[in-house]
């Protein structure tokens, strides 16, 4: 009885084990079927749908309007291009160095879209970066960087770094990626990179490096790629008026704001990208996006489209705005060749200069350089040269450079002696060398120091010819500085323009009260110093062409301007043209002007700048100077207008330390070419000419 319960219970353990077994197989297969269905049949559709599980609103930036000279010629323009970016709403705090180090090492020297702006060198041991002469930018950083790592006035640049390290966790790297790191970190910072501001590291990818980085998106959390327009400037040319774009400047940040600006926005920082914001800035639009774990765009949900800025249509001729610049280039470089071969080594010093043209009917500017220059395509991988440059090829000289206008100055001292009645046209004043009516103070003509001799019996219009000193000397000393000072201002000199760029400079109008500022006194020598266009006058490249504009159209100042009009985004044919403004209508006796004028023909035609526009096939008037300096070889200083009988453009130049106007006027002559459509014939042989002399 025992065994038969004893074999009753084995079968019923056995079939119990043999269901339980069949239940865990049939279970296995279910498991096993829908995990194939999961994994292999619908496999992609939930890949895709657990990844799509950030939703966000993203701002579309509208393109920028573009830029052309005045004959529809593009200047800068717009392109699509790829930008690799940061959201701090994905990108995992913990691994920030490490996907920054590999992001950095796919990117190379591409075009990266930050300045590392730690004033500290780029290697250990650490020093802080010196200023440039004339420059406190690094002062400045140095500061701030102390202040925002809350370090003594006194830190070295080593516990700055050590700071740095620390905040951003950069212990365990190798020093040079910690400087690397430290840097783009510090940027991020100011930038003030946060989950509604993204930071962008690079502009302009080139798709194999956007490749490499999407195929590795598991290694590039909360890395973006964007399909943005970005500036692209189709010339080297005209530099220090287009300017640049770039992040919005920290301390401008709250202006910005105000006026419905994100802080990741960008915008216009130097020039007309700058003055002209607000016509170049568009509308941007907006999309509503579903975003995968890694920062990939998933699905757009909905879209407002951005509206772009309209086009600025610039006064500038490309034409003359490139002879400017090549033929300042090329006189300055010429100059400081011959000069080296001088016994005196007058003019090797040359090293800048600026020249500007302008309508004399408008106040148009048709070009204006600066020398030297710099290119913008490259200007953020330059831009530490550039810094350092001791010729400053980022200073706008055309507007902010101040110069002695020396001799061709003489035209207003000679409207101030015939509108003040101190001379008629006819009134002879023999130059007798030496002007003695101060004496003991004595200056000479410069045809004395240079020759022992005098001009004789002089009039204004042989007066201007011959750039006879003593002449004004005399005219200043009957007129008083006053009146100087009174037809000075008239025709703009030691003022702003109002042209539309930053950085532009008053200069210096000479007299009693620029004196009183600086707590000295004022001596009728001082007078007659003024006269000749020395003594305490600064006037900018700019300043000094609209002086000779006013001239040539009868006595109406107008504001110079760079704007000839704006037009839509996609077209540049329908303009709304800007209309000319007139600042000042001066009222100079027909006679007068005449006889001023003819004085300035007779420069070029048998004067002066005769060797230059001798024989030149269009009228051209003209006035040479010599600038004395402080030190070194004296400025060269050119100013012209033509054609003379119908002016039509007016021209200065100056060219530091070329030791005569004379030497500077082939860079006017060039650009009479160009503007006259001509072809510069000859120009190489009148620079080699002049410039060896």
């Amino acid at each position: 009885m025992t065994q038969h319960n004893n074999q009753t219970s084995a079968h019923r353990f056995r079939s119990r084990f043999s269901l339980f077994a069949v239940l865990t197989v049939l279970f296995a297969l279910l498991c096993t079927g829908r995990l194939a269905n999961l994994q292999i049949v619908d496999g992609e559709s939930y890949r895709r749908q657990s990844e799509r599980r950030v939703y966000r609103t993203i701002s579309v930036p509208a393109p920028r309007g573009g830029i052309y000279d005045r004959f529809g010629r593009a200047l800068v323009i717009n392109r699509m291009a790829f930008a690799v970016s940061l959201d701090a709403y994905l990108l995992p705090e913990e691994r920030t160095n490490e996907i920054l180090l590999s992001l950095l090492h796919i990117l190379g020297d591409t075009q990266l879209a930050f300045t590392d702006s730690l004033p500290l060198t780029a290697q250990a041991p650490y020093q802080y970066l010196e200023d440039a002469e004339g420059s406190s930018l690094q002062q400045n950083r140095r500061a701030a960087l102390l202040s925002r790592k809350k370090l003594e006035d006194t830190a070295t640049a080593e516990e700055a770094m050590a700071a740095l390290i620390e905040d951003y966790d950069l212990e365990n790297y190798p020093a040079e990626a910690q400087r690397l790191l430290a840097g783009i970190r510090y940027e991020m910072e100011l930038r003030d990179f946060s989950v509604t501001n993204g930071f962008t590291i690079a502009h302009s990818v080139e798709v194999e490096l956007v490749m490499a980085i999407e195929e590795r998106q598991e290694l590039f959390t909360g890395v973006r790629i964007e399909v943005v327009p970005v500036r692209e400037y189709t010339t080297s040319l005209a530099s220090h008026i287009l300017g640049r774009t770039g992040p919005i400047p920290r301390e401008q940040t709250e202006s910005y704001l105000e006026k419905g600006y994100l802080l990741s926005d960008t915008v216009g920082l130097e020039g007309i990208e700058q003055s002209m914001e607000s016509v170049l800035r568009g509308t941007d639009g907006e999309r509503r996006i579903e975003q995968t774990i890694y920062g990939r765009e998933a699905d757009v949900i909905s879209s407002v489209e951005p509206v772009a800025g309209r086009n600025v249509i610039l006064s500038i001729d490309s034409a003359v705005q490139q002879a400017a610049e090549t033929a300042l280039a090329e006189t300055v470089q010429s100059i400081h060749r011959a000069g080296l071969l001088r016994a005196d080594r007058r003019g090797a010093d040359a090293n800048a200069g600026a020249a500007v043209a302008i309508d004399v009917h408008s106040g148009k500017i048709r070009a204006m350089a600066s020398y030297p220059t710099y290119d913008l395509s490259t200007f953020l991988s330059d831009y530490a040269a550039l810094l350092a440059d001791p010729d400053q090829p980022l200073f706008n000289r055309a507007i902010a450079g101040r110069y002695a206008p020396g001799s061709t100055y003489k035209m207003v001292s000679a409207i101030t002696g015939l509108e003040e009645g101190v001379v008629e046209t006819d009134t002879v004043i023999v130059d007798r060398g030496v002007y003695t009516h101060y004496a003991p103070y004595t200056p000479a003509c410069w045809v004395y120091n240079d020759y022992g001799g005098n001009h004789g019996r002089q009039t204004v219009v042989e007066a201007l010819q011959n750039s006879c000193n003593y002449y004004f000397y005399e005219v200043g000393r009957l007129a008083g500085i006053d009146a100087l000072s009174h037809w000075s201002s008239a025709f703009g000199l030691g003022e702003k323009t109002g042209v539309e760029l930053g950085g532009e400079t008053a200069g210096v109008l000479a007299g009693p009260e620029d004196r009183e500022k600086r707590a000295q006194r004022w001596y009728g020598g001082d007078t007659i110093q003024a006269a000749i266009g020395q003594s305490d006058h600064l006037f900018t490249p700019l300043q000094l062409a609209n002086y000779i504009a006013t001239l040539a159209n009868g006595g109406t100042r107008y504001r110079p301007t760079l704007i000839e009009g704006i037009s839509s985004y996609h077209s540049t044919q329908e303009i709304e043209r800007t209309s000319p403004e007139v600042v000042e209508q001066l009222e100079i006796e027909e006679e007068n002007l005449q006889a001023v004028l003819a004085g300035m023909r007779a420069v070029s035609e048998v004067g002066t700048a005769s060797s230059v526009f001798g024989g030149y096939p269009i009228a051209v008037a003209g006035k040479t100077g010599s600038a004395q300096v402080s030190s070194g070889t004296a400025n060269g200083v050119f100013v012209c207008f033509a054609p003379y009988e119908d002016p039509e453009i007016a021209i200065a130049v100056v060219v530091e330390h070329a030791g005569s106007g004379n030497g500077v006027a082939p860079v006017a002559r060039a650009m009479l070419d160009a503007y006259f459509g001509g072809k510069g014939d000859g120009m190489d042989e009148v620079v080699g000419e002049l410039t060896l002399q």
